[in-house]
């Protein structure tokens, strides 16, 4: 059983689905929960990461730096290769924890409602396309299938679009969404 992935994006996109709508049901404005789950969601990826270092996951890219971590693979086949890969998970929980405080931060600071949630999906967006260099490409896997972008390089893109629109709406329509209907307008 602990074998079985604890967080999945099926279990991601149904739990977001069954938010919106209880958000609605009882007329809390949307944006407004978003900005305060923000944190809360960098945080949920920085122990996810933490728990993949604990477990011992290494899919980094193979790297001679001095901070590479060895990955277990060696053997006649593997040849030349470097001493090990690059730390994926620990590059990412840096960058969560990171991400964690900075939206902790803005939140303190009053700002319009939507601007924490647009700022955490445009940061964790490129994060998250960035970081996917490092990774070994999901083609390698007989389950992914072969496209330009690696499949979290294209989440990490409709992250970066959610949050750009979310900061062209600006502050006056977003906080007008918010108030009219508890979010009627997204």
């Amino acid at each position: 059983l602990m074998a079985v992935p604890s967080l999945t994006s099926t279990g991601i996109l149904l739990t977001a689905g069954f938010m919106v709508l209880y958000l609605r049901r009882k007329r809390l404005p949307l944006l407004a929960v978003l900005d305060a789950f923000a944190p809360c969601a960098a945080l949920i990826w920085a122990f996810v990461n933490l728990g993949r270092i604990a477990e011992g996951t290494k899919d980094g890219m193979p790297t001679t730096l001095p901070w590479a971590v060895a990955d277990g693979m060696r053997g006649p086949m593997y040849g030349a290769m470097p001493a090990g890969v690059h730390p994926v998970e620990l590059y990412t929980l840096l960058v969560a924890l990171a991400l964690c405080a900075a939206l902790f931060g803005l939140l303190r600071r009053r700002g319009y409602t939507g601007r924490t949630t647009a700022i955490g999906l445009l940061t964790a967006g490129v994060a998250v396309f960035f970081l996917d260099f490092f990774r070994l490409p999901s083609d390698l896997y007989p389950s992914s299938q072969t496209a330009w972008l690696d499949p979290a390089q294209i989440l990490a893109l409709g992250m970066i679009l959610a949050g750009g629109v979310l900061v062209l709406r600006g502050p006056s329509k977003l906080q007008e969404a918010d108030r009219i209907g508890a979010g009627n307008a997204f």
